[in-house]
């Protein structure tokens, strides 16, 4: 399994399927290019997720940013990273994110990625002595759409995943359990952007 759809998770996955591994990339939000994805906050700030809003604003972008890095620096190797300025060295946010998703493309992991399906717990699975061997009941590819190996695997994975909104009456959805050989945690870091409380 692959936790996140922004670059590394979409290079995690790309890497998984060259070394013909069957793989399920989980990405919370409805679309991929984690942290280069821009939304605005309904009343036209972008919301602070670290002030309690990060379910609707999940990245410290901005309407004007840029990178800091020449795109032929973050280019990788196999993709050439085109923007609609042929001079413009430094790329905007929405050049960044349509260059990732010509990559998911290209790399054909398109329909490896469950969007608005968020983890909400990674553990070793262990039987019912303790020992670490897992016990999948799952068929191939469930319902659901995660990929687990059926029966038992010593060091396998247990991810827990819940739908995001879609909720019904008030209750959450259920949460869906499936089994890895091993977990790519790549959720990012600037998901939650740290805002000092400054008195005055």
């Amino acid at each position: 399994a692959v936790i996140g759809a922004g670059a590394a998770g979409l290079v995690a996955a790309k890497q998984l399927r060259a070394a013909s591994m069957g793989v399920t990339v989980c990405e919370q939000k409805d679309s991929i290019g984690g942290t280069w994805v821009f939304r605005a906050h309904p009343d036209g700030e972008t919301a602070i997720p670290s002030l309690g809003d990060h379910d609707e604003v999940h990245s410290s972008m901005y309407e004007s940013l840029h990178t800091n890095l020449p795109k032929d620096i973050m280019e990788f190797s196999d993709v050439p990273f085109e923007v609609s300025a042929s001079d413009l060295r430094f790329p905007g946010h929405r050049d960044v994110l349509h260059y990732l998703e010509l990559c998911a493309s290209e790399w054909k992991v398109r329909d490896e990625i469950r969007l608005r399906t968020r983890v909400e717990s990674v553990s070793l699975a262990r039987d019912e002595a303790g020992a670490d061997v897992a016990t999948a009941t799952a068929t191939a590819t469930g319902a659901d759409g995660l990929r687990s190996r059926p029966g038992r695997w010593p060091g396998m994975w247990r991810v827990e995943s819940r739908p995001v909104g879609t909720e019904k009456g008030g209750l959450p959805p259920a949460s869906t359990v499936a089994f890895f050989d091993a977990v790519v945690v790549c959720n990012g870091h600037y998901s939650r952007p740290l805002v000092p409380a400054i008195p005055g």
